[in-house]
């Protein structure tokens, strides 16, 4: 069993690390600062981000703001350009949508996901499965 089916429900929650992309749309948002490791977990009607370490609950918002979940390439802009794959949030907020996007890690988080990982799809479609079961 991996520590994340440990801690959270099975079939509700990613594991995900923090990314510069990810961290500015929060701060768009009125988030708070991501930890270096979070959960996006499912429960409730809610999407919630929960540090990895602490459990402290970083920001959530309800699964109806959610209008699709997809895969793509997050990047960020230089002098440190970064390019990390992405499970993609579009979110319905009082001004239109916005993409959150979600850096994934393996579930015992000792790697990162690539386009070659079939894992990827698998928790997009987690995560997907959950939101639609709350709704």
């Amino acid at each position: 069993m991996s520590d994340l089916a440990a801690r959270f429900p099975i079939g509700s929650a990613v594991r995900a690390v923090r990314f510069p992309t990810t961290t500015a749309v929060l701060r768009s948002l009125g988030g708070t600062r991501l930890t270096a490791e979070f959960v996006v977990l499912v429960d409730s009607g809610q999407v919630r981000l929960i540090g990895w370490r602490r459990s402290d609950s970083l920001w959530d918002f309800p699964t109806a703001d959610v209008v699709a979940v997809s895969c793509a390439e997050t990047s960020t802009s230089p002098p440190y350009p970064q390019v990390g794959l992405a499970i993609v949030l579009t979110l319905r907020t009082g001004a239109g949508y916005v993409d959150l996007p979600i850096v994934p890690v393996s579930d015992d988080g000792k790697r990162s996901l690539t386009w070659q990982d079939g894992e990827v799809r698998g928790l997009a479609h987690r995560l997907s499965t959950a939101i639609e079961i709350t709704r």
